[in-house]
């Protein structure tokens, strides 16, 4: 049996219009790493996840030049089978996805986006 462990990382979050998703920590079993995040609505509109997308891209962009993005498609998700997210309610998401790496220059980020809304939490996952 692998062991899996966990690391926190703090202060990955972001908070848009009531709507806030947080980076509660990163698990590894095998070529697997799992990313969990919490969804939080403060607000009193239900939060519609339309879709989620997770990419890997780099930090700092140069004038005059091309950003480098690379969308990596999560090989299972958790929690995510009920969009709806009510008004004052928190649900957790999990999500798998194959053994990356990041280094100084790269850092992955999820977007939640809402169907039919402006609400668009980010969170960034870069190494310090």
């Amino acid at each position: 049996m692998q062991q899996i462990r966990a690391r926190i990382h703090y202060g990955v979050k972001d908070k848009e219009g009531g709507a806030k998703a947080v980076l509660e920590g990163i698990y590894i079993r095998g070529s697997t790493l799992f990313y969990r995040v919490v969804l939080t609505n403060a607000s009193p509109v239900p939060y519609e996840i339309d879709f989620t997308r997770f990419t890997l891209r780099d930090r700092k962009q140069a004038k005059r030049t091309a950003t480098q993005e690379e969308e990596i498609a999560p090989l299972y998700t958790y929690g995510g089978d009920d969009h709806t997210l009510e008004a004052g309610h928190r649900k957790v998401l999990v999500f798998a996805l194959e053994k990356h790496n990041l280094d100084r220059n790269k850092e992955l980020v999820l977007d939640l986006f809402e169907k039919n809304g402006g609400r668009y939490p980010q969170t960034e996952d870069s190494p310090q």
